[in-house]
C-alpha cells in the first residue's frame, strides 16, 4: 500500500498573550503548502504521522527551501506547545484521503516585535520534516504569539477497487485480487486507521510492541472460502472459516531513502490443511485485560485454489510506503 503525503499551514493568527484575543497575522498568506524535505520523508520510518510534526520552528533564513534541508536556515524559535482544541483528524472516503492537523503556538516577546520569515515543523525542535519560506518578512507585535496550524495530507492510492495482485507464498506465485474487507461496510474504516499508530509506518505502527497493552497485528490464512466479506455483523462467521492460529510479524530494517517498511509473516503449514487457500487477513488491535479490539485492513482472494506441501512454510509480505503527493 502507497500513501502520498502533502502538507500545508493555513489558520495563521497573533494572539494577545495576556488576554487570548486573536488578530490577522499580517503579512501571512492564507494557506501556504510546504515542501517535505528528503530528512522528512525518511522520519515516518521511525515515527507515527503526528510525530513527524510535534514541534513547530521559525527562523530568519531567506534562502529558498530545497529538498537536501535538513533544519531551519537561521532558527530563532521552537516550541511544542499547541492548542488544546484545535487539533485532530478528517478523512474524505471520496477523495481516499485523511487529514491530521495540530495548532501551534510559538511564543513571542513581551517588549520587543519577532521577525522571521522561514518556518517548518517536525518530531523534535530542530529536524526539519518540512520547510517554507515567505516572500517577505513578518511581524510579531510585541505582546503577542503566533498561531499558525499544520497539517498533512495522506492520500491512499488505491483501496476502494480491489486490483489484481500477484502474491508470491514461499516459492509458488499465487493470482487474485487485494480489497479491503471493511471498504463495502464502512469505506472510512480503512482512512481511521491509516491515520492512526495502528497502521503508521512508525515505532508504534511498524516496530514490534512489548507489551499486551500496546497495539499490535497478527495475520490469519482462510482455509475455506468464507460467505460474508462486508457486514460487521458476520465478522464472527468470518473467523471461523479461518485457520486457528494467528501470526505476529517481524519488521524489515529501514534504508534511508526507501520510503518502505515491510512487515513478514511466516506461515506454519498446519494451518493448511485445505487443498485451496482463499486469502489472508489481517487484524489490528489492542488488549487492555478484557477485551480485544479489532479491525481488518486487507484480504487476498487468490483466483484458484492450490496446495501447500505440508513440510514447508510460507512467508507473506505486507509493504507500506509512502511519498510526495501533488
Amino acid at each position: 500500500m502507497n500513501i502520498g503525503l502533502k502538507g500545508y499551514f493555513d489558520n495563521f493568527a497573533f494572539q494577545n498573550r495576556k488576554t487570548g484575543d486573536r488578530i490577522p497575522a499580517t503579512g501571512m498568506p492564507t494557506s501556504k503548502v510546504n515542501l517535505i524535505t528528503d530528512a522528512g520523508l525518511d522520519m515516518p520510518a521511525t515515527n507515527t504521522w503526528y510525530g513527524c510534526f510535534q514541534y513547530m520552528m521559525i527562523g530568519t533564513g531567506s534562502t529558498p527551501a530545497t529538498y537536501a534541508d535538513t533544519a531551519l536556515e537561521a532558527q530563532i524559535a521552537s516550541s511544542n506547545t499547541y492548542s488544546g482544541t484545535e487539533n485532530g483528524r478528517t478523512y474524505s472516503v471520496e477523495a481516499k484521503t485523511v487529514t491530521l492537523w495540530t495548532t501551534f503556538i510559538i511564543p513571542g516577546s513581551e517588549s520587543d516585535p519577532t521577525v522571521f520569515r522561514e518556518m517548518s515543523v517536525g518530531p523534535d525542535g530542530t529536524a526539519a520534516f518540512n520547510r517554507i519560506v515567505l516572500l517577505a518578512n513578518v511581524t510579531i507585535p510585541a505582546g503577542y504569539d503566533l498561531v499558525a496550524r499544520y497539517n498533512i495530507v495522506l492520500t491512499i492510492a488505491s483501496w476502494m477497487t480491489p486490483f489484481d495482485l500477484t502474491m508470491i507464498f514461499g516459492v509458488v506465485p499465487a493470482q487474485g485480487k487485494f480489497m479491503s474487507l471493511s471498504e463495502v461496510a464502512h469505506p472510512e474504516y480503512i482512512l481511521d486507521e491509516i491515520s492512526s499508530s495502528r497502521i503508521s509506518p512508525g515505532n508504534h505502527g511498524l516496530e514490534p510492541s512489548t507489551t499486551t497493552n500496546e497495539n499490535f497485528d497478527s495475520i490469519r490464512p482462510f482455509t475455506t472460502q468464507p460467505s460474508v466479506l462486508s457486514s460487521s455483523t458476520t465478522y464472527g462467521e468470518l473467523e471461523l472459516c479461518c485457520g486457528t492460529t494467528s501470526y505476529q510479524w517481524s519488521i524489515s530494517t529501514y534504508a534511508a531513502g526507501t520510503h518502505y517498511r515491510d512487515r513478514v509473516y511466516t506461515i506454519q503449514a498446519d494451518d493448511y490443511s485445505q487443498e485451496a487457500l482463499y486469502g489472508f487477513y489481517v487484524r489490528y488491535g489492542y488488549l487492555d485485560g478484557t477485551s480485544y479490539y479489532r479491525r481488518f485492513f486487507f484480504v487476498f482472494r487468490s483466483a484458484a485454489g492450490f496446495i501447500k506441501p505440508a513440510a514447508e512454510t510460507w512467508t507473506v509480505t505486507e509493504r507500506i510506503s509512502w511519498g510526495r503527493s501533488e
